[in-house]
């Protein structure tokens, strides 16, 4: 199984469309009076708040609001978890964007 999931072909189309506009508008600075997109600030951050969107959105889909936010908390005891879970919350919206 992969980290995905067994839902995880359904994902192909977003992620690989994503990821193949970025590479071919990379390989556009590649040419001579070219730029590529990617070097605008804007570029970037729209893909990236589409995947991030998209990432929530099937969290709550396939888990319900509340399920959602259960699994921030989950594999921690009941009175850790007030302290677990602001955490989680916190590193899924910094979303690997701080080193």
């Amino acid at each position: 199984m992969t980290s995905a999931g067994a839902h995880a072909r359904s994902y192909i189309p977003l992620i690989g469309g994503v990821s193949l506009f970025i590479l071919f508008s990379n390989l556009f600075s590649l040419f001579p009076l070219f730029s590529a997109p990617t070097g605008d600030v804007t570029v970037p951050l729209a893909c990236a708040s589409l995947i991030f969107v998209f990432f929530n959105w099937e969290g709550v889909r396939h888990h319900g609001v509340f399920g959602y936010l259960k699994h921030f908390a989950a594999g921690t005891q009941w009175w850790i978890a007030w302290l677990i879970m602001p955490v989680e919350i916190i590193s899924t919206l910094a979303g690997g964007c701080c080193p």
